[in-house]
């Protein structure tokens, strides 16, 4: 199957420092797969995902977006926190309408985009009068992703994506997702420290301790074959979290 992200070789070393903060990565994943970047805080996971969406620059190696067009980096990034990319000045729709207009189709139709949008995430097209504040964890997790997959990435990076939600919420979302990289062929790059997360969503996990690859193995193999003590640690910090038949 064709890469849809290639990270080849990448170190990437902070200005003043010395030490790199993530030391001579590599790693693809398919068109329509889930690739999870799995450590704790400090590991070089969220600095690689950054990199990655372009707002950091490797110090060397290469990101690549096989086949993307000239130019364009097709990916785009939800945060653990949406008030980190939802501007509380703006209502939903306004957010969302500020995205669409930087696509090929332009302010055409706007009104309809912006309910098609909405209705995609299940959210009621109401909510595109509301201001991110009025809205509860869940609906504004909905409102980022819904955002992000306005510009029409083929990429999706998700860091902590709901790490902050209420566990059945958090099973909402994760199903959500599941149904939207079904429906749009995504790549999904799931950053987390959270392996009940990778053993849901991934198909295969890189594990990251100080900026270094510790293991990488199939998501579905990590709990049975892991070898490394740290990601043997990770997996006795597991909570239970209940997928089940939770809806979207």
């Amino acid at each position: 199957m064709d890469a849809a992200l290639i990270v080849d070789s990448v170190t990437i070393t902070y200005p003043r420092t010395t030490a790199p903060v993530v030391q001579d990565i590599s790693f693809s994943t398919p068109r329509g797969a889930s690739f999870g970047l799995v450590g704790e805080s400090g590991s070089g996971k969220t600095t690689l995902a950054r990199a990655v969406v372009g707002l950091l620059r490797p110090t060397s190696g290469q990101i690549r977006f096989p086949g993307a067009e000239r130019g364009r980096r097709p990916v785009q990034m939800v945060f653990q926190d949406p008030g980190s990319s939802l501007n509380p000045r703006l209502t939903v729709g306004e957010s969302i309408a500020e995205v669409l207009r930087t696509t090929p189709h332009g302010r055409r139709d706007l009104v309809s985009r912006i309910t098609d949008q909405l209705i995609m995430v299940g959210l009621d097209p109401a909510h595109a009068n509301r201001f991110p504040r009025q809205l509860s964890g869940g609906q504004r997790q909905r409102v980022a992703i819904t955002r992000a997959l306005a510009a029409q990435p083929k990429v999706l990076v998700l860091d902590e994506v709901v790490s902050a939600l209420d566990v059945s919420v958090q099973a909402q979302v994760l199903n959500l997702l599941k149904r939207l990289q079904a429906e749009q062929q995504l790549t999904y790059l799931f950053i987390t420290h959270d392996l009940a997360v990778v053993r849901y969503m991934c198909d295969e996990v890189m594990v990251m301790n100080r900026g270094r690859v510790v293991e990488s193995l199939a998501a579905t193999t990590i709990f049975s074959r892991a070898e490394d003590s740290y990601t043997r640690e990770l997996i006795s910090a597991i909570p239970e979290l209940r997928i089940g038949r939770a809806g979207a």
